[in-house]
């Protein structure tokens, strides 16, 4: 399995969270805010499917 990572800087995240959010905090909110996005393209692709038959 590919270990890549993805690294941001301090500084960078907290411009989108507040400063006493941890960096544990961060990602968690961090993976909720994408499994909500990747289960919205799911429905909205589905429902193009289902408009092109």
């Amino acid at each position: 399995m590919d270990m890549s990572r993805v690294i941001f800087k301090n500084s960078q995240m907290y411009k989108y969270f507040p400063k006493y959010y941890s960096t544990e905090q961060m990602k968690e909110e961090i993976i909720e805010l994408l499994e909500k996005e990747r289960k919205r393209k799911e429905r909205q692709r589905k429902r193009e499917e289902k408009k092109n038959g």
